[in-house]
């Protein structure tokens, strides 16, 4: 499976996380309820989604929930 936005907000939704994978300028990020009282919703260091697997994606959204 490519590794897209819709993909990855697919997976996330799968997986019971309300939010969503946004991107920001030079960056990604998280937003949603799940992410509202995070301590940090971005994914610094990736220029592109590719750059990880979806399932990877989905355990830095669960890791950014669970600080």
């Amino acid at each position: 499976m490519r590794v897209t936005i819709n993909n990855i907000n697919t997976a996330l939704k799968n997986a019971g996380i309300d939010g969503e994978i946004l991107k920001g300028q030079d960056y990604y990020y998280f937003s949603g309820s799940d992410f509202d009282l995070t301590e940090e919703q971005g994914v610094y260091g990736v220029f592109r989604l590719g750059e990880l697997s979806i399932e990877r994606w989905v355990e830095e959204a669960k890791e950014k929930i669970t600080k």
